[in-house]
């Protein structure tokens, strides 16, 4: 005997449709009143069901805000995942390894006139200092210092910046792990970080091939953004710093440096990718919904 049968009017959705009889007779009634009370019973709670089911009409003010918020946070995840990349692919170079290569195609010691020993002693002087400090800069070779008062004041700028750019990366790398936290690893997350590691690789390719071709020209504007005190143009005929770090050693830095990002740009990308289909067939699942074969979960 269903409801419309018995002339009660259509189910309200999400209501479950119990029939007055059967209940009446599950509860072990055998009078026609008891199944009259649990009609009654029945009615009230289909109606309290109804208007509890019924759709709630979206804040656009709600609405607005939260999209508002997921901006921001795009920007934010995909900012950060960009600075991570780029501070990684610095520590890859910046060691004594790499730099002694660098030097050695840039002919370092044939222009400072420093042996191998000496040549490396004031190469891991200054970058020690620039790292670690004191940013004294006072090394010397065969008793005499191998920078001036010029080129000691503008290592002390460039480790100004570095100490910021260590400083950004650790806030980077903080807001990643709080909105990895709070996201708790969703889909949505692992889109952004996708997408910042796109977007990292191909501000780095649309940069690295003018400055390929126009090193000079792009390597004076690095430096008058960074250094707006114009301390930074030595003569490489007299002075040590451009000597022991030529133009041909940052050319070929560079180039590598803009490699190594594309690399682990690309390598983010898979990472992140891995985990984006895994996490929507796992929400599907714990939601109930099942997903057939050939379909995207979602």
């Amino acid at each position: 005997m269903s409801r419309a049968a018995s002339g009660q009017g259509a189910v309200p959705g999400g209501s479950v449709v119990i029939d007055p009889a059967v209940a009446a007779l599950a509860a072990g009634s055998t009078q026609p009143g008891d199944a009259a009370a649990a009609a009654a019973t029945v009615a009230i709670i289909d109606g309290v069901a109804g208007a509890g089911a019924a759709p709630r009409r979206a804040n656009p003010l709600r609405r607005a805000a939260g999209a508002f918020v997921g901006t921001i946070a795009a920007l934010i995840i995909g900012l950060a995942t960009g600075i991570l990349i780029v501070a990684v692919a610095v520590a890859v170079l910046f060691n004594p390894i790499w730099v002694g290569i660098g030097q050695s195609h840039a002919e370092s010691g044939l222009k400072t006139g420093y042996g191998p020993d000496d040549l490396k002693a004031a190469t891991d002087s200054i970058l020690s200092d620039l790292v670690f400090g004191p940013p004294d800069f006072d090394v010397q070779v065969l008793g005499q210092p191998v920078l001036n008062d010029a080129e000691r004041g503008h290592m002390r700028d460039v480790r100004t910046v570095f100490i910021g750019f260590a400083g950004l990366t650790l806030i980077a790398l903080v807001l990643m792990i709080v909105a990895r936290l709070a996201s708790r690893g969703s889909v949505r997350f692992w889109k952004r970080v996708r997408r910042g590691a796109k977007v990292t690789a191909v501000i780095t390719i649309a940069l690295g091939l003018p400055g390929a071709v126009a090193f000079d020209s792009m390597f004076q504007l690095f430096h008058e953004l960074l250094f707006p005190g114009g301390n930074f143009n030595f003569d490489p005929n007299t002075e040590r710093l451009v000597q022991l770090f030529p133009e041909q050693f940052w050319l070929e830095t560079t180039l590598v440096l803009g490699g190594v990002i594309v690399v682990l740009s690309y390598l983010v990308v898979r990472w992140a990718g891995r985990h984006i289909p895994a996490r929507a067939k796992s929400a599907a699942v714990a939601s109930g919904r099942t997903v057939a074969p050939g379909r995207p979960a979602g």
